[in-house]
């Protein structure tokens, strides 16, 4: 219920942008290096219009993805009709080893 409003992009972007400059901020303190608020809005714009852009790529298809079931069973050595096809696999020797 509280996190419904993350399926906002822009939201779900500004929070992305939110933890960069709380990280930014904790690893400022920690170096003793001050930083402008000008530098730390920089910082903010950034990440979130690249996350907004990741988001909005990969809904969109923008680069032509074909998206696929997968399935959790190998597709190896069988046809599409869900038999097996013998002719990918090979005779096995099982006994004694050859070296």
């Amino acid at each position: 219920m509280y996190l419904a409003y993350l399926q906002n992009d822009f939201i779900f972007s500004a929070v992305f942008g939110v933890l960069s400059l709380i990280l930014a901020f904790i690893e400022s303190r920690r170096t003793n290096e001050h930083y402008s608020l000008k530098n730390y809005l920089k910082l903010f714009v950034c990440v979130s219009v690249c996350v907004y852009g990741a988001i909005y790529i990969k809904s969109t298809s923008l680069l032509n993805f074909e998206v696929k079931e997968s399935s959790s069973r190998s597709s190896y050595g069988k046809t599409s009709g869900g038999s097996v096809n013998l002719d990918n696999y090979t005779n096995i020797n099982v006994g004694d080893p050859d070296f």
